[in-house]
């Protein structure tokens, strides 16, 4: 892996590497004691599909050969789940970017591609919000060493719940 990695926006053509590292990641998860937060079919293909198209919000770190990390990144979200929040309070109400789906391939676990991932968010935008199952002890620890804020908890249509964080610059 080389030392210059960089993130740069999705396209069409990372669709089959972004799918391996999705299944690495949950491959991952369910090794770490989280099987529940993508099971064995999240993110979907058409999910993915709509996040590399032309105004989709994937996003991934490569070192222009290789693929390392997807996400999903998007400013001034508007994501449902986030209005009602429980069991505590978002610290603004400021508008916010998200990301969602971060998922890092098995190649490149443990050297810190999901903080580069995180901090060029952070780096895009001052109000980040995102979401983690409470079972994603790796997510959570990497959140909080970055200054995010647990703030409560968000629920799914699904009736499935997240931990929600936030980082306010």
């Amino acid at each position: 892996m080389s030392d210059k990695i960089f993130i740069r926006k999705a396209v069409s053509d990372d669709f089959d590497a972004v799918m391996r590292i999705y299944a690495e990641a949950r491959n991952f998860m369910k090794s770490a004691g989280n099987p529940d937060q993508w099971g064995d079919n999240y993110p979907p293909a058409d999910l993915i599909r709509q996040d590399l198209s032309e105004n989709g919000g994937g996003y991934v770190a490569t070192d222009g050969v290789s693929i390392f990390a997807a996400f999903y990144f998007s400013i001034n979200a508007s994501d449902h789940e986030y209005v009602g929040i429980t069991d505590g309070k978002w610290l603004n109400s400021l508008p916010y970017a998200v990301v969602h789906r971060i998922a890092i391939g098995e190649n490149a676990r443990g050297k810190g591609i999901g903080r580069l991932c995180l901090k060029w968010a952070l780096d895009s935008y001052p109000n980040l919000k995102i979401d983690t199952h409470k079972s994603n002890l790796p997510m959570q620890r990497l959140l909080k060493s970055l200054g995010f804020i647990h703030c409560g908890s968000v629920y799914f249509a699904d009736g499935s719940h997240r931990m929600a964080f936030q980082y306010a610059k």
